[in-house]
């Protein structure tokens, strides 16, 4: 069997976990599928290392696919590791959350595109858990319906991306699971017990495009008023990176200090997790950070630039961690207050640890049920790891 992996921005580590997460639910399958992804999706070196063939498919030449892909290479494509359309029996759709009102209607136009070409060889599609919506834009709305019904299985994340989907015509039965990093492997480097107790802070410049860029100030303020709390509460804090842009926040941060902050960069998603697994707690303004915390009974503190935030709050029952207004200051002390409150925060962690098995439960009925219908058996199954890394510096500078 052909599996096709239709993803998201694999140089942001909350997909590139997305896309482990699934390469490794679906490697336990007692017959192993044959995965593929688009070669701008992920590069060759990563494609190398996960084990991935490439989807032969130029998206603006499409015929182009089949004159090169079968004259040509048909002697070679299997020593290449590539894989035609005609090949592929399903395509996954991991892509997180694409189908918006915020990024347009060229996500579902173009998928609306491929979907048609692929029914010609009977490819069967599934739309893997996801953020969904608002879909105001009628063009957005009239081909996500087209996609949408194109689809075996249809997963959203949380009840509001759900309340957007039954707002439109979609006949392909809607089912609730959670985020697939639920049940992402981990990988806890060692000296994560060395440094322990830590807190980990995860900044996203999304808080900041998403609200305007007048807002960069309060959001700046923001990170500076939880170090500084933090700080006086004598607790170690790391700063996570999630993609690389993301950087560019901590020269401001530490010119409101007036000292360096520690920040780690790590590129494995896995040894993300891990971290954010062993953190006394986190407080985080990527959903993917979120996830990791909440679902290895992490306490977390989150803002928000969608609803999917929300919904994730909220489906492990601490949806008031949410920070609604992080230009309050008082409303982010209060916040802080919990965190650094042992007792509260354990009795916030005991409540976000009984919510997080049934998360997993959740998640593993999703993986049942895309097992049934696609005949990929065992993909239910769970297991984890163990690994090393160290973090970093980052001292602004006067100059």
């Amino acid at each position: 069997m052909d599996v096709h992996l239709k993803g998201g921005d694999i140089s942001n580590r909350g997909d590139r976990l997305m896309l482990r997460t699934v390469i490794d639910q679906l490697s336990k399958a007692h017959q192993q599928p044959r995965l593929s992804v688009y070669n701008y999706f992920v590069p060759f070196k990563m494609r190398s290392r996960l084990g991935l063939r490439q989807t032969l498919w130029f998206p603006d030449y499409s015929r182009l696919s089949g004159l090169v892909g079968y004259p040509i290479l048909k002697r070679y494509r299997q020593t290449l590791g590539l894989t035609l359309p005609r090949e592929i029996d399903w395509v996954f759709d991991l892509s997180g959350f694409c189908y918006t009102d915020r990024w347009g209607a060229e996500n579902a136009v173009n998928m609306r595109r491929y979907l048609n070409r692929q029914r010609g060889y009977d490819t069967k599609y599934v739309i893997l858990p996801q953020a969904f919506g608002p879909f105001e834009e009628s063009k957005l709305a009239e081909a996500f319906t087209d996609v949408a019904n194109e689809a075996t299985l249809l997963f959203a994340r949380d009840d509001q991306s759900r309340k957007y989907l039954e707002d439109l015509r979609i006949e392909t039965p809607i089912f609730k699971a959670p985020d697939l990093t639920t049940i992402a492997p981990s990988d806890a480097p060692t000296w994560c017990e060395e440094e322990s107790p830590y807190v980990c802070v995860v900044p996203n410049s999304r808080m900041i495009e998403e609200k305007g860029g007048g807002d960069k100030g309060s959001y700046v303020d923001f990170l500076s008023q939880v170090c500084e709390r933090l700080d006086q509460e004598g607790a170690k804090v790391l700063f996570l990176l999630f993609e690389a842009r993301d950087r560019r926040l901590l020269g401001p941060v530490c010119e409101v200090l007036g000292r360096e902050v520690r920040y780690l960069e790590e590129e494995d998603p896995v040894r993300l997790r891990g971290i954010i697994g062993q953190a006394q707690a986190v407080v985080a303004s990527r959903y993917h950070a979120l996830v990791s915390a909440l679902s290895q009974g992490v306490f977390a503190l989150g803002t928000s630039w969608s609803h999917k935030y929300e919904g994730l709050f909220k489906d492990y029952g601490c949806a008031d961690l949410i920070i609604s207004d992080i230009s309050n200051e008082k409303d982010v002390q209060e916040h802080i207050d919990v965190l650094v409150d042992s007792s509260a925060r354990d009795e916030y962690t005991n409540q976000i640890s009984t919510h997080a098995e049934d998360m997993k439960d959740r998640a593993v009925e999703m993986w049942k049920r895309v097992g049934g219908i696609t005949g990929l058996k065992g993909i239910d199954r769970l297991d984890g790891k163990k690994g090393k890394y160290s973090p970093e510096k980052f001292s602004h500078s006067k100059n």
